[in-house]
């Protein structure tokens, strides 16, 4: 077959389809990865005009361009157009919530999440057309969708071939627990609370459509406009969308799969069997550190922006620090766009600022990259934000961790690692304070429930990943073989 996988996002939204890419190729199938190259993207947009770190090399060394073509795996950049440029500067202009909202997790958490819809709706129309022209030069027999898009079904529609959805986290309705973008999440530190705080989770149903896009009439336009074809009810979409058959792509250990799910088909997550960290991208100066002393504390946030929960670099810069010191451990930090490094701190603002930067050249080093499947397992205790990408690689190394939530998915991921005693569900990231990461760092590295959790866990999600491209590979191939467009069973 020929396979066309649509998808977008960063390197852990895009590597689970470059795993899968290799998979189909070593098959024997003609595949096609689309994402966007960040870094042009970036540069297309001047969204990085202000940003004075060096997290340029990450972007460049990791990138997803550079990530499948090191797999092998043909990949074709969507483009920046003049909408996703417009979309992105209108994004950063409504990106910084006021710092006094830094500690009302809920309504950052609402107004992060909807500035990011946001973006995604702008720029929904030309990424269409983008998609259609690649699938019409491409001629593909299949099409996995890799986001959520209805897009990728109108695409599917009109060449007449089979759809095939990936789930990264629960997207599809389900009376077992509410659904990742539900505020039970937000409100309640465990995921037993969360789920006791909800009547009936099947009413929660995030709407797959809708909270990518402004209405149906939005898609209607699109249907007509760029695919030529007709308007479909609100019911027609709901039904449609839902007789898609759909691979859920993620550990079992990290969210539960419910029983009462229709025409989905549980892989586990899709992880690179191959090595993809090119030794020549890890820091040999990181590497004689990490060998200098005890197992460090890994702490980074990557792509998100610290002013995105109302703070600026030099408040994590010191969390970090302080936190460290009172914990008497040492520590590596990811700089991450945040720019998070020694630089952030202004010395005649912070009275004990020698100390502080005599305990951080001693004990702790800033990078602006390195591979996480072999940083991870060299440390104590990798603190994040919950991403499902950072999130798996973490599972694997069976490090414990402490999720500091920010948006999105990270409060359904941090309940259920809580859930499965691999780690700590953590006020969100603004609300933290040196006290309260210190001692949690102190609490999850010396408990003996949270050591054994995340073992255990590791070994779980390893073995699953073993076998997870296999199971998504042959489901794929009996999708295109049993099934005929609009989804019904020959």
């Amino acid at each position: 077959m020929k396979i066309l996988i649509l998808t977008e996002g960063t390197r852990g939204d895009n590597e689970p389809y470059v795993a899968l890419g290799r998979g189909l190729i070593d098959r024997g199938h003609d595949v096609l990865l689309c994402n966007s190259i960040l870094r042009q993207a970036l540069k297309d947009s001047n969204f990085d005009d202000d940003d004075p770190s060096d997290d340029s090399n990450s972007i460049e060394n990791f990138d997803n361009d550079v990530i499948a073509k090191k797999i092998g795996v043909p990949f074709c950049d969507y483009g920046t157009n003049d909408e996703l440029k417009n979309g992105l500067k209108n994004f950063m202009e409504n990106l910084y919530i006021p710092l006094e909202m830094g500690e009302e997790s809920k309504k950052t958490w609402k107004i992060s999440m909807e500035n990011m819809y946001a973006v995604c709706r702008q720029t929904r129309y030309g990424r269409a057309k983008q998609m259609l022209e690649i699938a019409e030069q491409f001629k593909p027999d299949l099409i996995v969708q890799g986001v959520i898009y209805c897009d990728a079904l109108s695409i599917g529609e009109k060449l007449g071939i089979p759809v095939v959805r990936n789930l990264l986290w629960p997207a599809l309705p389900t009376n077992e627990f509410p659904l990742l973008k539900h505020e039970a999440y937000v409100d309640n530190t465990t995921w037993e609370d969360a789920i006791s705080s909800v009547d009936n989770p099947i009413e929660t149903y995030d709407d797959s459509i809708l909270c990518w896009e402004k209405n149906y009439e939005v898609l209607n336009k699109r249907r007509n406009e760029i695919f030529k074809l007709k308007s479909l009810s609100e019911k027609e979409f709901r039904d449609y969308y839902l007789k898609v058959p759909t691979l859920i792509g993620y550990s079992s250990k990290l969210y539960p799969i419910p029983e009462d799910w229709k025409n989905a088909y549980f892989t586990g997550f899709w992880k690179l069997k191959d090595k993809i960290d090119d030794n020549n991208y890890i820091d040999k100066k990181l590497e004689a550190f990490i060998e200098d002393g005890e197992k460090p504390v890994y702490m980074g946030w990557g792509s998100v922006p610290i002013q995105w929960v109302g703070r600026e670099p030099k408040w994590i810069a010191e969390l970090v620090i302080r936190s460290l010191m009172k914990a008497k451990k040492r520590g590596v930090i990811l700089k991450g766009v945040s720019n998070i490094d020694l630089s952030s701190l202004i010395q005649e603002e912070i009275p004990d600022y020698n100390i502080l930067k005599d305990y951080a050249d001693k004990n702790i080093m800033f990078i602006s990259s390195a591979p996480h499947t072999w940083l991870f397992p060299k440390c104590s205790v990798i603190i994040h934000h919950g991403g499902v990408g950072t999130t798996t690689t973490a599972l694997m190394s069976s490090v414990p961790q402490l999720i500091t939530t920010v948006s999105f998915d990270n409060f359904i991921i941090a309940a259920n690692i809580q859930r499965i005693n691999a780690g700590i569900k953590m006020p969100f990231l603004s609300a933290c304070t040196p006290e309260i990461l210190s001692d949690a760092i102190i609490k999850i590295t010396s408990d003996k429930k949270f050591i054994e959790g995340a073992n255990l866990a590791g070994e779980q999600v390893t073995k699953e990943c073993s076998n997870s491209i296999k199971l998504a590979v042959d489901r794929i191939e009996k999708i295109k073989a049993d099934y005929q467009f609009p989804w019904k069973l020959k």
